[in-house]
């Protein structure tokens, strides 16, 4: 397996997405695998009270979504198996250079 390039645009697909709600914040966490190299990326965002204001928004229009004016609900948009194109982003876990996750850029 090769290793991603965060400068290089891949395709992806949708695994899992939920939105989990906590008592300081609720979040949208998404989980995607690359179709080239088999790697997951997870996307964790913060999700505020204004929906047109919130990065997941601006993913859901990016990727095909239509306002229709009826509830936002983006587990619903990003369905398991759907396809979309993003550059990867590496985030280093702990400060351990060996423990390497990658996520998204939106």
């Amino acid at each position: 397996m090769t290793e991603l390039n965060p400068e290089k645009l891949y395709e992806w697909f949708v695994i899992d997405a939920q939105v989990y709600k906590s008592k300081k914040a609720n979040y949208f966490v998404m989980t995607a695998g690359c179709c080239d190299n088999g790697t997951n990326a997870t996307i964790r965002v913060r999700l505020s009270d204004d929906w047109k204001t919130n990065i997941v928004y601006t993913m859901m229009v990016a990727t095909g979504y239509q306002d229709s004016g009826k509830e936002i609900d983006p587990v619903r948009h990003f369905k398991r198996g759907m396809h979309f194109h993003a550059k990867p982003v590496k985030q280093y876990h702990g400060g351990d250079i060996q423990d390497v996750r990658w996520t998204l850029a939106p």
